[in-house]
Parts: C-alpha cells; sequence; structure tokens
C-alpha cells in the first residue's frame, strides 16, 4: 500500500536530519577515540620509550646560560675600558658555559667545545665589538685567523701573542694552571697589552680549550 505524501515527506526529513547528525559528530567522535588510544598506548609505554617521544629533539645548545649579573659586569668593565677586568671576567663566563666539570677543572675540554651556548658567545663578541669599534672580540680574531690563512702561529703573531724571533715561535702571552685554584694565571712577565691592546688582542684564548690552540668561537656558531 503506498505511503501517503505528507508521511513520506516527514520520514524524509527525518532522514535528512539523522544524516546531518551522524555527519557532524561521527569525526569527532572517531577523533577522540583514536586521541584516547593514542594516549594510553603512550602511558602504557616503558620509561625509557617515554622519554624518548617527549624529550625534545637534540641540539648544540641545550642551556643557555644569560648569566645577568655576569654580563652586567662585563659590559661595565668594557665601557669603562678595564680590559683587564674584562678578560677576566670573559673567562669565568666561558667557563660557566662550559659547565660544571670545566668550572672544576679551569679550563674546557676539547669534546666540550661544540657544546658550547652560542647565544652566549655571541653576547659575549657583541659586547666586545661595541666596547672597541670591532676591532675586539671573537669575531675580530676569527677574521684576522682566515686572513692569515687558517695558521694560527701567524695568528697569534698578528694578535701580539707572539713573535718569530730566529725563525722560533715565541709566545708573548702566555697562562698556565694555578693547581691550588684551578685558574689559569698570566705568567710573570707574559701578560696582555690591557692599556692598548691591537686589533684581536682580546679576550684571550690561550689554554682556554684543552687541545686547541684557537677555539675559532665564531666559526662554530657562525657569527
Amino acid at each position: 500500500m503506498p505511503i501517503p505524501y505528507k508521511r513520506s515527506n516527514k520520514l524524509n526529513r527525518l532522514l535528512l536530519i539523522l544524516l546531518t547528525f551522524f555527519t557532524l559528530i561521527l569525526p569527532t567522535s572517531f577523533q577522540y577515540v583514536a586521541d584516547k588510544y593514542s594516549l594510553n598506548s603512550l602511558n602504557n609505554k616503558p620509561d625509557s620509550e617515554k622519554i624518548a617521544v617527549e624529550s625534545p629533539s637534540p641540539n648544540r645548545e641545550p642551556t643557555v646560560l644569560w648569566d645577568v649579573a655576569s654580563y652586567d659586569r662585563l659590559a661595565l668593565y668594557l665601557r669603562q675600558r678595564n680590559w683587564e677586568a674584562a678578560d677576566r671576567e670573559t673567562y669565568k663566563l666561558l667557563l660557566k658555559l662550559g659547565g660544571d666539570k670545566s668550572q672544576a677543572r679551569g679550563y674546557i675540554d676539547l669534546n666540550e667545545l661544540e657544546k658550547l651556548s652560542c647565544s652566549d658567545l655571541i653576547k659575549i663578541d657583541e659586547l666586545w665589538r661595541e666596547a672597541s669599534d670591532g676591532k675586539l672580540g671573537f669575531s675580530a680574531q676569527q677574521i684576522i685567523y682566515k686572513n692569515q690563512g687558517l695558521d694560527w702561529q701567524q695568528m697569534y703573531v698578528e694578535v701580539k701573542w707572539a713573535v718569530f724571533q730566529d725563525g722560533n715561535f715565541v709566545l708573548l702571552v702566555d697562562r698556565e694552571l694555578n693547581w691550588r685554584t684551578r685558574r689559569l694565571e698570566y705568567k710573570l712577565g707574559m701578560e696582555p697589552d690591557f692599556k692598548n691592546p691591537p686589533p684581536g688582542h682580546l679576550p684571550v684564548t690561550i689554554a682556554l680549550v684543552r687541545g686547541k690552540e684557537f677555539p675559532q668561537f665564531a666559526e662554530i656558531c657562525g657569527f
């Protein structure tokens, strides 16, 4: 028996409403179930697998120092053109960047060199460049190093850390580790020229990184 027109029309509207309802609700429901399943799966994983998922990707800059007090002191010394105090403060900052082991030793180990925070190295370099009209700092030293054909001895000569005498390479600036304080100290009579430092002369990085005559901070961090 044929369905009356009015009942058929009502049935069609009801079917249309139900179809619209399921079209809107089902994707959300499926997404909720999928998300819940994914979360439960993650929570049920061993701790070692959880760490692998939750930890950020490793990079060469796990921490940034931004030691405000230390940078304020460095900036103050540089504004005052107190080159000796600025050189000393830079040494302290670099040891902090190297980590607890570096601070305990008094120098940075070679395998720690590329783990140093580039943000901090750039900040230190900027302070030195601004105070010296671009003549001092890591980037100034890197330019000189490149101009000398990546020869660290020639670079030392150019920045007045050394000279060639009768064909022999002789250091003018040098320092050694004080085993009592575990800090590098300039050898008597071999201190830098703090009164009128030539281009690239400061900050001194001699003996700072064990096994590396010139650390090339600017090259490592690309500044």
